[in-house]
């Protein structure tokens, strides 16, 4: 009876429990991490992160309870959070990024590639110094001064108080409102309903031009520039703010 030598058995044995580990789940058809995006250059630490978001948004409490347990998560985890981004994003552990639509965003001999991004935070402002992130902005005229609000991207705000910007997202055929605020805060909030919707308007040449020279270094970003004027509940007024547009 010839035996067969352990060493050869365990090579055999290691190769069948990765075969079991690596057992195909539906959400593969997506991508190889459960919660990234398709077609991404993904971490499994943002697929944790991000499925663990969806979970928070898809509860049936009430408005008020899950708002807590949201912002609760996002002080010590963070949320999901859309940008723009160059290669460079790809090196951070909590990030998933993929190809933007837009031919300008395409590398070229005078600028890198511009990709679409998605990133975990807990404070807005940390994304100033991301190695990669390009944060989208709005830049709102008050009657006195103007203030810069970093957005998610491609987003417009459904209103706005003197301290922040409020958003209705979307997740998973669940809405909530997003609030981000000057501070870098960000925060569910109650949407009021009843505010005055943004309406078109015209950029006031002024606006426009203090816009562009905060992106001046990133002249592929943007084709055109755009204004709306946002309600503010806190002074019943309508504020012009402009944002940038890249493609459709």
């Amino acid at each position: 009876m010839k035996l067969i030598s352990p060493f050869f058995v365990w090579p055999f044995l290691f190769a069948l429990n990765i075969q079991a580990e690596e057992k195909f789940r539906p959400y593969m058809l997506d991508h190889q991490y459960d919660g990234c995006p398709t077609n991404s250059h993904c971490t499994k630490e943002y697929g944790v992160a991000n499925n663990a978001w969806r979970k928070i948004i898809s509860q049936k409490s009430s408005k008020h309870a899950a708002n807590s347990i949201a912002n609760e998560q996002i002080k010590t985890k963070g949320l999901p959070w859309n940008i723009w981004a160059t290669n460079e994003i790809k090196n951070a552990p909590l990030s998933a990024s993929w190809d933007s639509p837009c031919l300008r965003h395409r590398p070229s001999e005078t600028n890198p590639q511009t990709y679409q991004a998605s990133v975990i935070v807990k404070n807005s402002n940390s994304l100033v110094s991301l190695p990669g992130a390009i944060a989208e902005i709005a830049l709102a005229k008050f009657t006195h001064e103007e203030a810069l609000f970093i957005i998610p991207r491609g987003e417009v705000p459904a209103y706005m108080d003197n301290r922040g910007m409020v958003f209705l997202m979307e997740e998973g055929g669940n809405y909530y409102a997003l609030k981000s605020k000057l501070s870098g805060e960000i925060e569910l909030t109650t949407f009021l309903s009843q505010a005055p919707a943004p309406i078109e308007a015209q950029c006031p040449e002024d606006l426009k031009e203090h816009f562009i020279k905060k992106r001046d270094n990133l002249k592929n970003l943007y084709s055109e520039y755009f204004c709306k004027n946002i309600w503010n509940i806190d002074s019943k007024t309508y504020i012009t703010t402009v944002f940038g547009w890249s493609c459709l």
